[in-house]
């Protein structure tokens, strides 16, 4: 068994040991969330999204939800393009969204009806939420 001033001496160790390990948890990445509505402001669930990192051409898709929501998590940090499309809705990109670490960015869209041939594009900085 341990001695006394031995077991003193594992108990410090493993107490100033801890913090050390921590320091691998910092945030590094950011969110980007936002709502897709129609031209009345109606939110559309089942919006393709697709998110692509401007710098190295990496994309992520997601969809909406059924309260037309969507979020990106734990994105590398810079400028993205943000595109939308659904049938019966003209799709919509949305260009020059950043990112920043721990920033919780938002972009909503509004799509308007057409075709799928028709594209608007929309130079935009993401609001901080």
């Amino acid at each position: 068994m341990f001695s006394g001033n031995r077991l003193w001496t594992v108990l410090l160790l493993v107490i100033v040991g801890l913090p050390g390990g921590l320091h691998g948890q910092a945030v590094v990445g950011g969110s980007l969330t936002g709502t897709v509505t129609d031209a009345a402001g109606a939110v559309v669930a089942d919006v393709a999204v697709t998110l692509t990192n401007d710098a190295n051409g990496i994309k992520f898709t997601t969809k909406t939800n059924e309260v037309g929501s969507y979020t990106f998590a734990n994105l590398d940090p810079g400028r993205y393009t943000l595109s939308t499309q659904m049938e019966g809705f003209a799709p919509v990109s949305l260009m020059g969204i950043t990112v920043t670490v721990a920033q919780f960015a938002r972009a909503d869209v509004q799509m308007k009806l057409g075709a799928v041939s028709e594209r608007v594009e929309v130079a935009a900085t993401a609001g901080v939420v």
